[in-house]
């Protein structure tokens, strides 16, 4: 089987200047965005010192609290059941609004107008 030839797109080559920097057809560099421009290495150990001692004591805090929940008879488990009770009731809160939605268009009313109709309260 032959190969063929590889061709150098001279556009690409054109614009690189080296792997990961990208020079526009304007003749400037691209920054990124993305990019820091905190170097890491530029603070001091204070400052990094004070940053951890922060942390430990927001850590020390959150266990405290997670403590505190538990002794007051929260569970995870239980948690995770009404978090999960709440989902149903959102999607069942949707789709009662969807059928609102639709109930108004085809009456030509406002949706507002249905809530009156049916007795319902805005804020629900």
């Amino acid at each position: 089987m032959a190969s063929t030839p590889t061709q150098t797109n001279s556009k690409q080559s054109r614009g690189r200047q080296s792997q990961g920097n990208f020079k526009s057809p304007l003749g400037q560099l691209f920054k990124s965005p993305l990019s820091s421009t905190r170097c890491p290495a530029a603070e001091s150990g204070e400052t990094l010192q004070a940053d951890i001692t922060a942390l430990h004591a927001r850590l020390s805090q959150v266990e405290t609290e997670i403590r505190q929940m538990n002794n007051d008879g929260y569970r995870q488990e239980e948690l995770q059941s009404h978090i999960e009770k709440l989902h149903e009731y959102n999607e069942i809160k949707d789709t009662g609004q969807m059928i609102l939605g639709r109930i108004a268009t085809m009456e030509a009313v406002r949706t507002k107008d249905l809530y009156e109709k049916y007795g319902l309260e805005l804020e629900d």
